[in-house]
């Protein structure tokens, strides 16, 4: 997490309620970093690391923001939308929306904002192309076997990870 990487998040709680957060957004030179907070390797215990991490975070970064008085949107009047409440909310102390708010509209926006940190967070350090070529099975028939090429990325920093171009996809940017 030296390098600081965060992402502004939106997710409604148990009890429907909304809360702005600040994620972390480690890359996969974090790994050991990450891995040395779970006690133990079970999902619960992974789940408990991985809040308490998000709790530090959003409040670090919180503080840090509200200390120096940052303000995304201006104030305007009339009826406050959803985006404007969550991007206030962002740089509160106070990390709730408001409960006025149209709940659909709200539960909208926290899909897209997390499906937007999800394809952030698949690109996290420097990428590069790889084939997984696959044996055809024995053919039964007269055409011959096809073999089937799979393009892959794989993340220089750690080379354990590997996922299909697809779902990179469009957030994948070359760089000479």
């Amino acid at each position: 997490m030296q390098a600081g990487r965060i992402v502004p998040g939106l997710r409604i709680e148990e009890g429907g309620r909304a809360r702005s957060w600040w994620w972390p957004l480690p890359a996969a030179s974090d790994r050991g970093l990450v891995a040395a907070l779970v006690g133990d390797p079970s999902p619960g215990a992974q789940r408990c690391a991985a809040d308490r991490l998000a709790d530090e975070v959003d409040g670090l970064v919180r503080g840090r923001l509200v200390v120096a008085g940052a303000s995304i949107v201006p104030r305007r009047p009339g009826r406050t939308t959803v985006p404007d409440a969550w991007a206030r909310a962002l740089v509160s102390p106070d990390p709730w929306l408001s409960p006025a708010l149209d709940p659909e509209k709200v539960a909208a926006m926290a899909t897209a904002v997390q499906a937007w940190v999800r394809s952030g967070a698949v690109i996290g350090g420097t990428v590069r192309l790889c084939l997984r070529v696959h044996e055809p099975a024995t053919a039964s028939g007269r055409r011959p076997p096809s073999w089937r090429v799979e393009v892959l990325a794989q993340d220089r920093d750690d080379p354990s990870m590997v996922v299909p171009l697809r779902v990179v996809g469009r957030n994948l940017c070359f760089r000479s």
